[in-house]
């Protein structure tokens, strides 16, 4: 089964929260867009180079992140060239902790587009020891 047709891979469930932006993730616009940068980026994370793969809980589940943060960057929330496919692990990992010491937009962009992790083995696994992945619990 492709990604683009599997079930659930494009359209993620959504928990309930008062984020002010979580409704347009429910968006016909946002759904489509999504698919587009999974397809433009090839199902692969930009951040570690891994497949993506469908669903929610694996280190390895797709994510469409914003390079600037939708609540810091709200006017390019639908903008494709703001937007880029990163594994969960990622998203989880280095995204949210560049995004964490930060509040301004476009150091996060810079720090997220810098952060490279170098390198996967023949299974999609990262081999470098500072991708979340490969870090000790």
């Amino acid at each position: 089964m492709s990604h683009q047709s599997a079930p659930g891979f494009l359209l993620p469930k959504f928990k309930q929260t008062n984020h002010p932006h979580t409704h347009k993730y429910k968006t016909a616009r946002w759904i489509a867009l999504r698919r587009e940068v999974l397809v433009r980026d090839l199902f692969t994370c930009r951040m570690c180079g891994v497949l993506l793969s469908e669903g929610r809980q694996s280190p390895r589940s797709a994510v469409v992140d914003h390079l600037e943060p939708a609540y810091l960057s709200p006017s390019l929330f639908f903008d494709q060239s703001n937007l880029w496919s990163v594994c969960k692990g990622c998203h989880d990992g280095p995204c949210a902790s560049i995004e964490a010491r930060h509040n301004d937009p476009s150091r996060i962009k810079a720090e997220k587009l810098n952060y490279v992790v170098a390198g996967h083995d023949a299974d999609g696994r990262p081999t470098s020891p500072n991708h979340p992945w490969n870090r000790s619990a």
